[in-house]
């Protein structure tokens, strides 16, 4: 991975990059990077693996208030473990279209200032 990110990549392709290979090295199916848009106080689904681009604009934007009282409850890095037992989870249509039934996410900071997160899901099994 080091090597594909120390090459010059234009911003979307270092998104894709940084998705691609966390998917590979957690062996999860599912990476979102949301970046943070300062004069609007959202959080903008921008890349993902496993979902077209055509999702991930579908997928809406989470406000900073709303992303505050999540880390604020959960912590950062956080956890769902079942997200059908947390119906309130933001964008959970999303993940519930993909039979995602576990998801993770971290806060990316520079300086102490909000960039984004790096989520991850996992599927449901089915029985």
């Amino acid at each position: 991975m080091a090597q594909r990110l120390n090459t010059q990549l234009d911003l979307e392709s270092l998104l894709q990059t940084i998705c691609e290979e966390t998917s590979r090295a957690l062996d999860v199916p599912f990476t979102l990077i949301t970046l943070y848009d300062e004069r609007k106080l959202l959080l903008v689904p921008r890349m993902a693996h496993g979902f077209t681009p055509e999702e991930v604009g579908r997928i809406p934007p989470v406000t900073k208030l709303t992303y505050n009282d999540t880390i604020r409850r959960l912590g950062t890095p956080f956890s769902v473990a079942n997200l059908e037992a947390h119906p309130t989870t933001t964008n959970l249509p999303a993940f519930q279209a993909h039979n995602l039934r576990a998801m993770a996410a971290a806060t990316m900071q520079h300086e102490f200032e909000l960039i984004g997160t790096l989520g991850r899901g996992g599927m449901a099994t089915t029985h």
